[in-house]
């Protein structure tokens, strides 16, 4: 025969309650907030999820907050995530930021619930998060490899290229002014990188002889060196942030490598060879 538990979720409280205990004058009140939150905790440990919910909920219904608190909250939305119950998940995270406005926990799951194939969606809600939390930077660097990943992965470029590629210049100036980090400088790099290669391209492609070609031609090149001086800038700070790293994960290695990998190029395309091989031999001692 199995012995029942009094402390199951929803049976202690009630237990306590109704037989109107004391301890040296205390008496629990309607709800009492630790003992409601334990039988979550029980429960969650008995993986009864439905259980810890259903106690969770009577005490976000309190509107308590703090920072011992936020995690019930968390809980609540992954749980309404996984089964897929929208209208519970939206009054969460309505619950969530006003009561938690500066963690970042509720702007992703709020982009994560944007199918990500929608990019439209998808950048629109990046704007809407990120007007709400003009200093986080992890949005604003999420959002700007968004746009990378938009309009440089791929076999064909979209039809407002130009428009997003200069979204993108802003969104990463943004995450620089917020955090100085390596991967922003980084992704930056690689944005002005192809710049300087559709440049050269765009050169190419131009046959004429007549004095307005010449011109062109000569705007263009200006352009690409420009350009290169742009991207060797951010090359080179991304290369000074992750040298002063004590410890490289391989991520950072890797986009260690890459960022010497992008000044040799871009060194051997100003002509300056002495400095193209110069990171080229620090890119191999890595």
């Amino acid at each position: 025969m199995k012995v029942r538990n009094i402390f199951t979720p929803g049976i202690a409280e009630d237990y306590v309650r109704e037989k109107g205990f004391e301890y040296n004058g205390f008496k629990f009140g309607a709800i009492d907030t630790s003992l409601v939150q334990n039988m979550a905790l029980s429960a969650r440990l008995a993986k009864n999820d439905a259980e810890a919910v259903k106690n969770y909920e009577r005490l976000v219904a309190l509107n308590l907050s703090g920072p011992s608190n936020l995690e019930m909250y968390q809980y609540l939305a992954q749980y309404y995530i996984d089964t897929k119950n929208q209208a519970a998940l939206n009054a969460i995270l309505e619950k969530g930021i006003k009561l938690y406005p500066g963690d970042e926990y509720w702007t992703e799951v709020e982009i994560d619930q944007v199918d990500k194939k929608d990019k439209p969606a998808l950048f629109a809600k990046y704007e809407e998060v990120m007007a709400k939390n003009t200093g986080s930077y992890t949005v604003v660097y999420n959002y700007g490899v968004e746009l990378f990943n938009y309009l440089y992965v791929g076999d064909s470029r979209p039809a407002d290229f130009d428009m997003k590629k200069n979204k993108l210049d802003e969104v990463l100036k943004k995450a620089l002014a917020i955090k100085n980090s390596p991967e922003a400088n980084m992704l930056m790099a690689r944005h002005i990188y192809n710049d300087v290669y559709d440049i050269q391209d765009a050169i190419k492609k131009i046959k004429g002889t007549k004095p307005e070609d010449a011109k062109k031609r000569v705007e263009l090149k200006a352009a690409a060196g420009k350009a290169a001086d742009e991207c060797i800038k951010y090359a080179d700070a991304a290369v000074q942030l992750y040298a002063a790293l004590p410890k490289l994960k391989p991520i950072e290695k890797a986009n260690y490598k890459n960022a010497l990998g992008i000044l040799e190029s871009m060194y051997g395309y100003k002509g300056n060879n002495a400095k193209a091989d110069e990171y080229k031999k620090q890119a191999e001692s890595l």
